[in-house]
């Protein structure tokens, strides 16, 4: 019997196009020659064999299914989580592979914390001084939350972890402090009446008592000055014009004092700068 020119070859089944229900899935069925080429069916004896079937990948999810969440907290104490069971369901209730579900999967943790501490202890600093030195008054201190990790050393942890009822407390009045008395209260310092050439600046003061009214029980030798010299440096010819508004109208002003105009109120306002300079020079020109 003779050897047939050409035979089948088939390839491996892909997979199913749907990933439940019923699909169908290929597969590459060629006629080969004994030289190792590819030719038409024709050449081929015997039916083709399959290059295309049914495949049924099993019932379709109809979705998320979840128990309800557990009642404990677990660790039973401090921060922890709350657990619930998932599963993807087919239409008849049985559980399915989670990838034909298509929509997200709903949380299986959540977390919760419980009222019971884990094992931490309130560790108080030391007592700040009063706030005040008269009347009243009051002390702070901070108050943390610590585990302990071994016997030596100790860790802060959150205050969920310590007893919220047994927190020392972190603020106190202070003891009986000396009645409060009359102070004198100032304003601030007003501007200095001139910019060189020592001027003086002032400022309000008044005797007030705890109650911020006023009195007049301060003591008389520590009542704070109400006036001060300022700006006691030497005036220089820049120095001299103080008002932004006093300007030079024309180019001609810097003549009107050699030329003795600056008398005349025209001159006076219209070559303001140049008469102010010159009366200052002249001035300290005198012996």
């Amino acid at each position: 019997m003779n050897k047939p020119c050409a035979e089948w070859k088939v390839g491996e089944w892909q997979k199913c196009s749907s990933v439940c229900g019923k699909g169908e899935r290929r597969r590459l069925v060629v006629c080969h020659s004994v030289d190792d080429r590819n030719v038409t069916d024709d050449q081929c004896e015997g039916l083709k064999p399959l290059d295309i079937q049914i495949c049924d990948m099993g019932s379709c999810a109809q979705g998320w299914f979840h128990s309800p969440w557990s009642r404990k907290c677990f660790p039973s104490c401090g921060r922890g989580h709350r657990s619930r069971q998932v599963y993807c369901s087919s239409p008849d209730g049985s559980r399915i592979s989670e990838a034909k579900c298509q929509s997200k999967k709903p949380k299986q943790k959540k977390a919760c914390r419980n009222k019971r501490p884990c094992g931490g202890y309130w560790f108080a600093g030391p007592w700040s001084e009063c706030s005040s030195t008269c009347g009243s008054g009051v002390q702070e201190r901070s108050v943390i939350c610590v585990k302990k990790l071994d016997k030596k050393l100790f860790t802060i942890v959150g205050k969920e972890n310590c007893r919220g009822r047994d927190k020392p407390e972190m603020e106190r009045p202070c003891e009986q402090l000396p009645p409060c008395q009359p102070q004198w209260f100032m304003t601030p310092w007003t501007q200095c009446s001139a910019s060189c050439g020592t001027g003086t600046k002032t400022r309000e003061v008044r005797c007030m008592d705890p109650e911020l009214a006023p009195s007049s029980t301060c003591t008389a030798n520590k009542k704070p000055s109400q006036q001060n010299i300022c700006n006691t440096q030497p005036c220089t010819d820049e120095s001299v014009q103080q008002d932004p508004s006093c300007k030079d109208v024309y180019k001609f002003c810097r003549l009107a004092g050699p030329a003795r105009l600056c008398s005349y109120p025209f001159y006076q306002e219209n070559c303001c700068s140049s008469c102010q300079t010159y009366q200052h020079r002249k001035t300290k020109e005198k012996p």
